[in-house]
């Protein structure tokens, strides 16, 4: 097992903490990272890296991308952000927030269709034909992110417009504050299907695959960007290092693409 002394992980439960805690933890060897919650288990990996890569340690607020974005309009003092979607990006920029000189696409994911191990689906799914879905879920519920801020949420609300069916099966979907959470209720059985991301998909051993949505890796990319004001050699080093060929085993390792 790898030692993660060196890592120390905020976790923002939807709420802001103050300027003042953020400023305390600040300094030029200790870079703070505000990362989408989807990818919670590769930091983990990614610190460890770059702590023995360069001797700085990293301490990460971990929430969905627009939550994060939020924080940073807000002024919290953070070096960079890793968001799950170029919008939030861009919602960044036009409030002038980004260092728009340091700004890049890191990796890619995709959509899978999940069940709990001991739900029972009324049919298999056929993504050939999308009523299927909607058979299979009959009166059930279908678990997915929060479009309105969380973009596991606006993927997949955006996959079920394009095959016709979001009208229809929108009154039977809970929506969560982040990816985390749409994990954590299809690992309750709380739910009769939801849709994560592939890189989710070995969280919990409740939780097995139905089917992947084909394509959807190409519109899923994590964008990672230094925030403005907040730049310095350190968050530099970490912004080239996210690009390093080495980390591309680690990024599959963890169900990600990393972007060529």
């Amino acid at each position: 097992m790898k030692n993660y002394k060196f890592i120390k992980i905020i976790i923002l439960a939807g709420g802001i903490l103050s300027k003042f805690s953020y400023q305390a933890l600040a300094n030029d060897r200790e870079l703070i990272v505000l990362a989408a919650s989807s990818t919670a288990g590769l930091i983990h990996e990614l610190s460890n890296e770059f702590y023995h890569a360069h001797n700085s340690k990293i301490k990460f607020s971990i929430s969905s991308s627009g939550i994060l974005a939020k924080q940073v309009k807000l002024g919290i003092p953070a070096n960079l952000i890793i968001s799950a979607s170029i919008e939030w990006i861009d919602d960044l920029i036009s409030n002038n927030r980004i260092d728009t000189s340091y700004i890049k696409p890191i990796f890619q994911n995709s959509l899978m269709i999940v069940k709990n191990i001991n739900q029972e689906l009324e049919t298999k799914i056929d993504l050939t034909d999308p009523r299927s879905f909607y058979r299979a879920l009959g009166k059930g519920k279908l678990v997915i992110g929060d479009p309105t801020h969380v973009p596991l949420g606006k993927y997949t609300v955006n996959y079920l417009k394009e095959i016709g069916i979001w009208d229809e099966i929108s009154q039977n979907t809970i929506q969560q504050v982040n990816s985390r959470a749409v994990v954590n209720l299809i690992a309750r059985n709380e739910a009769t299907m939801g849709i994560i991301y592939q890189s989710d998909i070995n969280i919990s051993n409740n939780i097995i695959p139905i089917k992947k949505i084909p394509g959807s890796s190409r519109k899923i990319i994590y964008y990672v960007a230094i925030i403005k004001g907040y730049r310095n050699a350190e968050s530099i080093k970490l912004y080239n290092f996210l690009s390093a060929p080495k980390l591309i085993q680690i990024y599959e390792e963890f169900g990600f693409i990393r972007v060529k």
